[in-house]
């Protein structure tokens, strides 16, 4: 812990003497007084400084961190409340967040793959890997045990419920209201219908795409509508899992970052506009 020149606090490894972590409160110059770890919890520490008195957690694996590149591929913001964001990583950690305080406030191992699908409802989250697996996660109590500074529970009720495996890594998906059912696209063309009820099954739609799926729209929990590099935009039915629309675009989704805007009832395009010049990677619509 460095003194008032230079207010650095730095984190070493018994193991192999390494320098795990170096943090340094960038917003204003402090003085650190002392440092205090938690006795109850080994990975939990108190700073008191000059302005500020800090409550700091380390991840335990953050050794492993450490050692491998880590990505954020995708963030979420739990739904039942706006300022708790959800962010995962390409060595399949996920990290819960506090957007108000930017304050690191649960981490877990999620998986043992790249995690390249992530959504959730207001109790539950669902992940989706590289190699093609499905993971439906309890977090119905997550928001109610994170304002608890005095639990034992590590992992804060946070349960895995169920899991599925599908052919391939999951590219996009859909579900509904009550998120017991999911339509899910893969990188082999496949689309699923995935549910998580006390039938528990997966159906892979016979007809589908020729090309990687690279996104699902639902309509009202009744259609979903995919696109695909193949160039094609299709509507399936939910009730009966049959297509019953389908239109090229005629090679308008290329790479030179213009985005198109298509009527699905009659298959044509109604405006296109010119937002960037590279390719358009994602489109976000907001609920309201």
């Amino acid at each position: 812990m460095g003194d008032y020149r230079k207010p650095l606090l730095s984190l070493w490894s018994t193991h192999d003497y390494t320098n795990l972590l170096n943090w340094q409160d960038e917003s204003s110059s402090i003085y650190m007084n002392c440092l205090a770890w938690n006795p109850m919890r080994t990975n939990e520490f108190c700073l008191d400084s000059s302005n500020d008195f800090v409550n700091g957690q380390i991840p335990l694996s953050i050794s492993e961190h450490t050692k491998n590149s880590c990505e954020i591929t995708l963030c979420v913001y739990l739904i039942s409340n706006s300022h708790l964001v959800l962010c995962s990583t390409n060595s399949s950690v996920v990290t819960c967040w506090n957007t108000r305080r930017n304050l690191c406030l649960l981490h877990w191992k999620a998986d043992s793959n790249e995690i390249c699908y992530m959504t959730t409802s207001k109790y539950k989250l669902l992940t989706g890997l590289s190699i093609g697996r499905l993971r439906l996660w309890n977090i119905e109590n997550l928001e109610v045990n994170l304002g608890q500074t005095n639990t034992n529970d590590s992992n804060y009720s946070l349960t895995l419920q169920d899991e599925f495996q599908l052919d391939d890594e999951i590219i996009s998906g859909s579900f509904d209201n009550t998120f017991s059912i999911d339509i899910v696209g893969t990188s082999c063309r496949s689309l699923w219908y995935i549910c998580w009820t006390t039938q528990r099954t997966k159906i892979r739609l016979v007809v589908s795409h020729t090309d990687r799926i690279m996104g699902v729209i639902p309509i009202e929990d009744t259609h979903i509508v995919t696109s695909s590099v193949d160039d094609t935009i299709r509507i399936y039915q939910l009730e009966d899992r049959n297509e019953i629309l389908r239109f090229d675009t005629n090679g308008l989704i290329i790479s030179d970052g213009t985005l198109h805007i298509f009527n699905l009832l009659h298959g044509q395009i109604v405006l296109k506009l010119h937002p960037h010049t590279p390719s358009i990677t994602a489109i976000n619509v907001p609920p309201n």
